[in-house]
């Protein structure tokens, strides 16, 4: 038996969602109609089947720290009393652009019992894949504990 994995990331509804692919390449390019009917974008990333699933987690950390950073950086702003949207249109059009600045308005409205948890758990499951591969993270380490605090959770026992 041979296996494939693919993951998925992005807005299907929005026809934006990007598939992840791992396995065996002839497998995994005869399942590209299959992919390119759900979303606009498939990736392969190797023979091992489980390397989608760590491309997802890649892509969630960097998600995460961006969210965290617009954070803070709007916190900033609203001290000095800066207009938001202001703040968002220069990101836009400078070095700060990310997906978070241009989404701002739907990321800002996610909850914790529904998008933020699925971020949180695939900054946890990558935070213990660095563990179990002696790989740091510690920007993520640090994503993982704001959204903690953001959705008023306990952070987990050692």
């Amino acid at each position: 038996m041979t296996l494939i994995s693919a993951a998925v990331s992005g807005g299907a509804q929005a026809g934006t969602l990007s598939t992840m692919t791992s396995g065996s390449a002839d497998i995994v390019k005869s399942f590209e109609p299959y992919f390119d009917t759900i979303g606009s974008n498939t990736f392969y990333y190797g023979e091992e089947p489980g390397n989608s699933q760590v491309a997802k987690l890649v892509n969630n950390i960097i998600l995460g720290t961006n969210m965290n950073a617009l954070v803070e950086g709007l916190k900033l702003a609203n001290h000095y009393n800066l207009p938001q949207e202001e703040v968002l249109n220069l990101l836009q059009v400078s070095i700060g652009d990310r997906w978070v600045v241009r989404n701002w308005s739907d990321v800002s409205e996610w909850t914790a019992d529904i998008a933020l948890a699925v971020l949180l758990k695939d900054l946890k499951a990558a935070y213990n894949e660095g563990l179990k591969h002696n790989v740091t993270l510690p920007f993520n380490a640090l994503s993982s504990t704001q959204l903690f605090d953001s959705m008023g959770k306990e952070k987990p026992k050692a």
